[in-house]
């Protein structure tokens, strides 16, 4: 019976932070002023090959349209934000790649595939989160899987305990021997609905991350050489945050119009 009067729904919330800013431009020789409105995406990627490509999440760089400017930074390459061009972009796998001119000096091992991620496993996360500027400072956090499947089974998908925010979207999510086992993505909620009086509960909830495994997919898609690591060696959390820091960047991007 209960089966019949409730159904369930996801929802996913994208862990992008957009913001717009209005600008009033004024002539000095005329009273009318103009505005310009400059929207900014933010989100975060990591380079994944010694050729200077970095993996985010398509919906990082979706707002800015075909004539998009996206930029990217850390504290290693200097405030100056960079420019990246867009090389691929997978919408259903919520992925893309980003081609620079700058050679980092250090990059993102994806964990190997036989080295199976477990339930409960300790896991981080550096990215920038709430953003302001394209100089802000990367944020530390910690959690743990809960589930290495969607919400509903997907295979493309794991679940983490709740420790992303809004501008999360594209970081990496490391396992404790600073290896990555996913793509931090977004937020689920899963919705149980009354039928018969409208109401939506809630049931569960989880961060999202797209899989190590469909990012080795994706990345051999577009002939990307990346590197693998066992993750048998643990190291501090300190010392993780020390190596991703070169690798983890800001991904920035804007759109003005009139």
């Amino acid at each position: 019976m209960m089966k019949h009067i409730y159904e369930k729904m996801l929802c996913l919330i994208a862990l992008l932070l957009s913001v717009t800013l209005t600008a009033a431009v004024g002539n000095a020789r005329e009273q009318n002023r103009q505005q310009n409105t400059v929207r900014y995406s933010s989100g975060t990627g990591f380079f994944v090959s010694r050729q200077g490509q970095i993996i985010t999440n398509a919906h990082v760089i979706s707002p800015c349209g075909d004539h998009q400017r996206v930029t990217f930074a850390n504290h290693r390459t200097g405030k100056t934000p960079r420019e990246a061009r867009v090389v691929a972009v997978d919408e259903k796998r919520d992925l893309a790649l980003l081609a620079t001119g700058y050679r980092p000096e250090r990059i993102a091992y994806l964990r190997f595939g036989h080295d199976e991620v477990k339930p409960e496993e300790e896991v981080m996360l550096i990215g920038y989160p709430n953003a302001r500027s394209v100089d802000s400072p990367y944020v530390v956090a910690t959690s743990t899987i809960k589930a290495l499947e969607g919400p509903f089974g997907e295979d493309t998908w794991l679940q983490f305990n709740d420790a992303a925010r809004h501008g999360n979207s594209g970081g990496p999510l490391l396992d404790l021997a600073g290896n990555v086992v996913g793509v931090v993505t977004a937020k689920s909620k899963v919705m149980r609905m009354n039928r018969f009086s409208s109401q939506r509960e809630l049931i569960a909830e989880s961060d999202l991350a797209v899989t190590s495994e469909e990012l080795r997919r994706f990345l051999d898609e577009y002939s990307v050489h990346y590197n693998q690591e066992e993750s048998g060696y643990l190291l501090s959390p300190r010392r993780i945050e020390t190596m991703a820091q070169s690798y983890v960047v800001h991904i920035f991007c804007s759109t003005e119009s009139n």
